[in-house]
């Protein structure tokens, strides 16, 4: 909706208030987003009654389980991409770094002792406290971190449409040389490379 509706972000507060203020734009949005053609379908659709259930399931407790997976997803996408590249690493682990401080990551690589490369990756479309509460995560990470590792981020969905500010500040610490790359969904295979080649230098 909040491509539908051009630049801004927008809430679902937002979005209630314009079914007041400017029910047409939001109408129209609805319309280009293809509204019209779902509710079509759904009238001509024999239901059952698990259907029924399934979809009051996703709209309660089943979006979260969504967005989980869509989070899970990006990072097969890094671990596909580094299998293509043939990239040792492993994942979800403890790495140690600086005077033997210790971070959780998604991948490094080649391994968890002294890893040349800590990759993490977070794919968000939902709003809330876990973006913020990931910032932590990435400064866990920078202060274990050892001079000679890379740290590379990947992260990518719709939430960080809402919370800007805590985009910016994954900026500014890539600034500070905290982080040493951040990289979209679209970007994971230069993220691969990147790596392949810090491992080839050594």
């Amino acid at each position: 909706m909040s491509a539908e509706l051009g630049p801004g972000s927008f809430t679902w507060t937002r979005l209630r208030q314009l079914t007041v203020r400017d029910p047409a734009r939001l109408a129209g949005a609805l319309v280009r987003a293809g509204l019209p053609g779902v509710i079509d379908e759904s009238l001509r659709r024999k239901w059952r009654l698990e259907d029924i259930l399934i979809e009051r399931y996703k709209m309660s407790r089943g979006r979260a389980i969504a967005g989980q997976q869509r989070g899970r997803g990006l990072e097969n996408d890094v671990e596909a991409a580094l299998t293509k590249a043939k990239v040792p690493f492993v994942s979800r682990v403890t790495f140690v770094g600086k005077q033997g401080k210790t971070a959780k990551c998604d991948f490094a690589v080649p391994g968890k002792e002294n890893p040349k490369v800590v990759i993490e990756a977070k794919g968000f479309e939902a709003t809330g406290s876990k973006l913020t509460d990931f910032l932590g995560d990435v400064l866990k990470i920078a202060q274990a971190k050892d001079y000679h590792m890379y740290f590379f981020l990947v992260t990518d969905g719709r939430g960080w449409q809402n919370r800007a500010s805590d985009l910016r500040k994954l900026v500014e610490y890539q600034h500070e040389g905290l982080i040493d790359m951040i990289y979209p969904r679209r970007a994971v295979n230069v993220l691969s490379r990147a790596a392949r080649s810090i491992l080839e230098k050594e």
